[in-house]
């Protein structure tokens, strides 16, 4: 993807970003964070990529 533009663009590649960092870390590559488990770690990219995306369609709502 090319460098975000837009808020919305920056919204889905937050989203793409957590998900594919969260894989690599399911997959062990990179390791996780020393203080949780891999799975949790992948988790917590998870949610926040699901919160990125929820604040974007919030503000499309709010737009029309």
């Amino acid at each position: 993807m090319s460098k975000p533009k837009t808020p919305a663009e920056m919204a889905a590649w937050r989203c793409q970003s957590a998900c594919e960092y969260g894989r690599d870390v399911i997959d062990g590559t990179p390791p996780g964070i020393a203080t949780m488990s891999s799975m949790t770690h992948a988790m917590f990219l998870l949610l926040r990529a699901v919160e990125d995306l929820s604040k974007q369609v919030a503000l499309i709502g709010k737009a029309k």
